[in-house]
This record gives structure tokens, C-alpha cells and sequence, in this order.
């Protein structure tokens, strides 16, 4: 059911997203380990590769990567509230690792808040196409 829900629009626009994620992720490795050091920047590093394996078996049409990628997008949700509250009292909760690697907390904050923005739209676009699927059948429809 998860190959019929995930056309090939959504399974491409999935693999953008982690693309991005990848990317992000891995830029701030690059910029932690240059400036404090591998030991801090092997975290990002390490969700970097899950995204960028993530991107590549979600383009190859995958269904666990679906299933994962789902739950990886329903992740943003209570990410949206948290960037949410960063933004509003100033209290970063990675605010000096971002010092760190030379970011500033709130940019980071703001651009952390419009890709789970993001995650979550595509959560929700995800749960529609599966109800739509279920009910009736089909893959092709209007969501």
C-alpha cells in the first residue's frame, strides 16, 4: 500500500527534503569539526549519512523508506513547536554548539523552523494520500 500511496512527485519531493537535511547536516559537521573538533561534530555527521541514504532509497521507490521517512517527517511536528519557543524566549537548546561552528542561534532556529515546516506539510500530505489509497484503491486522485 505504501508504493501505491507514494507517487513519484511525492517520492521525489521526499528525497529532496532529506537532500536538504543532508546537506544542512553536514555542513555543520564540516563547520564543528573545523573550528572545536570530530568528537562534536560525529552526531551531525552521522544523521547526515541517515539522510543521505534515506534521500537515495526514497528516490529508488523503497517502502521501508516510505515508512521511515514518514516517521521521520511526523518528527517535525513537535519540531515546529520547539523552534517555535526558541525563537520566542531566545533560549536555544543548541545555541552554543551553533556559537561553536560560527552560526548564529537564531538563523539557525529560523531555518530549522521552515524545514520542519516543511516535514510536516509532507506529513500530512502523506497521511491523505494513505487514507486515499485505503479507501479507494487507487493510486492516482487529487491529493
Amino acid at each position: 500500500m505504501l508504493r501505491r500511496a507514494f507517487t513519484l512527485p511525492m517520492s521525489r519531493s521526499y528525497a529532496a527534503l532529506w537532500a536538504i537535511g543532508f546537506a544542512m547536516f553536514e555542513t555543520f559537521a564540516i563547520l564543528l569539526f573545523r573550528r572545536v573538533g570530530s568528537g562534536v561534530s560525529l552526531p551531525f555527521v552521522a544523521a547526515a549519512v541517515v539522510l543521505f541514504i534515506l534521500a537515495l532509497w526514497t528516490l529508488w521507490r523503497s517502502a521501508w523508506a516510505f515508512g521511515f521517512g514518514m516517521l521521520v517527517a511526523a518528527a517535525q511536528i513537535p519540531a515546529v513547536f520547539d523552534c517555535a519557543h526558541e525563537l520566542r524566549t531566545g533560549a536555544f537548546v543548541f545555541g552554543a554548539t551553533y556559537l561553536a561552528a560560527g552560526i548564529d542561534p537564531r538563523a539557525a532556529a529560523w531555518v530549522h523552523l521552515v524545514y520542519s515546516i516543511v516535514g510536516s506539510a509532507f506529513f500530512a500530505w502523506s497521511v491523505v494520500r494513505l487514507v486515499l489509497v485505503a479507501r479507494t484503491g487507487r493510486s492516482k486522485g487529487a491529493a
